[in-house]
C-alpha cells in the first residue's frame, strides 16, 4: 500500500530524423450528455521540472568529478541525492470540470495530478484505472480526495528522488456549488498545501 507504480509503457515506431512521438499522460475519455458533445474534463495549467528544478544551473559551485561531487573545491565521495539524474523529470496538472461551460462560465479546477518521469520519458509513475471502455493509465493524485486543487508549483531534488509541490486547496460543502456561481459562499475553505514525495527505485 502507498508504494508507486509505473505506467505501462507504450512502444510506437517513427522513421529516421522524424518527431519523437508525444505521450497523452492525462487520458480524458468521459464526454458530457448531448447536446454538449465535448469533453466533461479538460487539463489546466500543466507543470514540468527538471531534477534539480529549473534553476539547476544557477551555481557554478557545484560540478562532478568522477562519481563524486564537488562543491567550492571540497570532494564528496558518498553525496547520495545531490547528483543530477538528468534521465529523470517530474510533471503536474489539474483537472477541470467543463460543466460551467454550457452556462458560460469558466472551467472548474478539479484534482491534481503528478508523476516521475525516468528513462528520459519512456517510464512514468501512476496507476491503471478500469473504466466500461477498458484499462488506461493515469498519473496519482496529489490533493486529498473530495477537495479542489489547481496551479501546482512543482521542482525536484537534483537525483529525482524527492518532489516538492506548493498549490492551492479548497473545499466545498456542495462538491457542485460552482454550478450555480456561488463561488463566494461562505462553504468555501481554501488554503495554501505543501507536499513532499518521495520515489522508490524503480517503482
Amino acid at each position: 500500500p502507498g508504494v508507486t507504480q509505473k505506467l505501462p509503457p507504450v512502444c510506437t515506431t517513427y522513421a529516421a530524423g522524424a518527431p519523437e512521438p508525444a505521450r497523452n499522460v492525462s487520458m480524458i475519455r468521459t464526454k458530457l450528455p448531448l447536446p454538449f458533445n465535448y469533453p466533461s474534463r479538460t487539463v489546466l495549467d500543466p507543470r514540468y521540472s527538471p531534477t534539480g528544478g529549473l534553476l539547476k544551473h544557477a551555481s557554478t559551485a557545484f560540478k562532478l568529478s568522477g562519481n563524486a561531487l564537488v562543491v567550492n573545491d571540497v570532494v564528496y565521495t558518498s553525496p547520495g541525492g545531490d547528483i543530477r539524474n538528468r534521465s529523470k523529470f517530474i510533471m503536474s496538472y489539474d483537472d477541470g470540470d467543463n460543466r460551467p461551460v454550457a452556462d458560460g462560465k469558466e472551467v472548474e479546477p478539479l484534482n491534481m495530478y503528478y508523476a516521475q518521469a525516468s528513462n528520459w520519458g519512456d517510464d512514468y509513475t501512476g496507476n491503471s484505472v478500469t473504466v466500461p471502455t477498458g484499462t488506461f493509465p493515469v498519473l496519482q493524485v496529489l490533493n486529498v480526495l473530495g477537495t479542489n486543487a489547481s496551479e501546482s508549483s512543482i521542482t525536484a531534488n537534483p537525483d529525482g528522488s524527492f518532489m516538492y509541490s506548493i498549490w492551492n486547496q479548497w473545499q466545498y460543502f456542495d462538491p457542485t456549488d460552482y454550478l450555480d456561481g456561488s463561488y463566494d459562499s461562505p462553504e468555501i475553505n481554501e488554503d495554501a498545501i505543501f507536499r513532499r514525495l518521495m520515489f522508490l527505485d524503480g517503482q
